[in-house]
């Protein structure tokens, strides 16, 4: 299981520009969410986060402490969840790259807004 950190890194929306790669997630967000294994995934997070709240109330003293670890815990978990959930949902990206037109032959027309900027962060001279 191949896990993206970015979405520039998930190879059907590789060839899109930055702005189009955001339409593509939100717009297949509910057909990733309903496949039976990634709704398994949010099973452990809702675990992590009772846990939190055992761990909490078990090794601090302090009013919200369970609170706080349960809350920790739990977006910890449901990070790593939605991280797994984006690499699984490679089919309902491309369908939907497809119904919009935004396939390879366009996207190498358009320049990628982020590649310009990646090499100013880094503190590379972009010439």
């Amino acid at each position: 299981m191949k896990i993206y950190w970015h979405l520039k890194d998930i190879p059907e929306l590789k060839p899109l520009r930055d702005f189009d790669r955001k339409e593509v997630m939100a717009a297949t967000a509910g057909k990733r969410l309903k496949d039976p294994f990634n709704l398994l995934l949010l099973v452990p997070a809702l675990l992590m986060v009772g846990l939190g709240n055992y761990l909490g109330q078990v090794l601090c003293p302090f009013p919200y402490a369970s609170s706080v670890f349960g809350g920790v815990m739990g977006g910890v978990a449901g990070g790593f969840a939605v991280l797994v959930m984006n690499g699984r949902g490679g089919h309902h990206l491309a369908e939907e790259i497809r119904r919009r037109g935004l396939d390879d032959s366009r996207a190498r027309e358009m320049p990628d807004s982020s590649s310009t900027t990646e090499g100013r962060s880094r503190g590379e001279n972009p010439q």
